[in-house]
């Protein structure tokens, strides 16, 4: 036979082939090599998500509880030294002002250069006060210009259209703020031993990320609370439409390993920020129907 030659197949009677197919069972030996099923693999997912979700959520109010308690106690330690060194430095100006022209200034450089170069405080105590100064800047500016009462009516008032549409835009500028806010801390943690020109544009630029991520949430709260004080549903339309449609834009997608760790991370912050909204919710909930009950 010349390769390349068709091979020609012997015809096979309707018999001799329902022969072979009943017969052609496997065997034990080839039930082996038979992949398991993927269902049980599936099953077992929810349930170990959720445990990785604890854990990050578990660190997000870690790192929440300790801004709000020990930041404020490490910059209550650091601050009598900064007083302390402030006050050290500008007593001792006029002194040493005095001493290098009476000497003719013929002060070494070694000793300028120890006077200058020593740091009153570690680049973590000026972190620390960064970031304090921050929180109570942020929170001074959000209690003069935001307005609760005048949110929740006017969220309150409007069309199911126009609130689909703002609340998918904050949506969108909530995830980019939240992007860009670990970047901006980090840059401007990092620059903490710079100059005041250098360092001042950047702590303002962080100040008007923080407020206007805390914007977003307080509107994100007032809106479920619109939610659950009203009759109408179109609210709760807005929420759960919002959620499907995420669900359409991420689930029935194929990641990769190495892609799927940025979008868990991001969902425990997510879950973290909603789980903080309800708690506001809440809270303001009893306050208010505590409120009517003692009236």
């Amino acid at each position: 036979k010349q390769p390349g030659e068709p091979v020609a197949l012997e015809p096979v009677s309707f018999l001799a082939w329902l022969k072979d197919e009943v017969k052609s069972r496997p065997d034990e030996v080839q039930l082996e090599g038979i992949p398991q099923s993927h269902l049980e693999e599936v099953a077992k997912s929810p349930w170990q998500l959720e445990k990785l979700l604890l854990l990050g959520f578990l660190l997000c109010l870690d790192i929440l509880l300790h801004e709000l308690s020990y930041t404020p106690l490490q910059v209550a330690r650091s601050l009598p030294r900064l007083m302390l060194g402030l006050l050290r430095e500008v007593l001792g100006k006029p002194a040493s002002s005095h001493r290098q022209r009476s000497q003719g200034g013929c002060a070494s450089s070694g000793d300028r250069a120890g006077g200058t170069g020593k740091r009153l405080l570690s680049i973590t105590e000026q972190g620390d006060f960064m970031r304090f100064s921050l929180l109570i800047l942020n929170v001074s500016i959000i209690l003069v210009c935001f307005d609760v009462s005048w949110t929740y009516h006017y969220i309150r008032g409007e069309s199911f259209l126009k609130l689909y549409v703002c609340f998918n835009m904050l949506e969108m500028i909530e995830r980019w703020l939240r992007s860009i806010g670990v970047d901006l801390f980090d840059l401007a943690m990092a620059s903490a031993r710079q100059s005041w020109h250098s360092l001042l544009p950047k702590y303002v630029c962080l100040l008007m990320y923080c407020f206007g991520h805390s914007a977003i949430h307080l509107i994100r709260v007032v809106l479920l609370n619109v939610a659950i004080n009203t009759s109408s549903s179109a609210v709760f339309l807005i929420i759960v439409t919002n959620n499907f449609a995420e669900i359409k834009s991420t689930v029935f997608k194929r990641y990769e390993q190495k892609s799927l760790f940025p979008i868990v991370t991001s969902d425990v912050v997510e879950r973290f920020y909603v789980m903080l909204d309800i708690i506001f919710v809440l809270a303001r909930l009893s306050i208010s129907t505590q409120g009517g009950l003692n009236r």
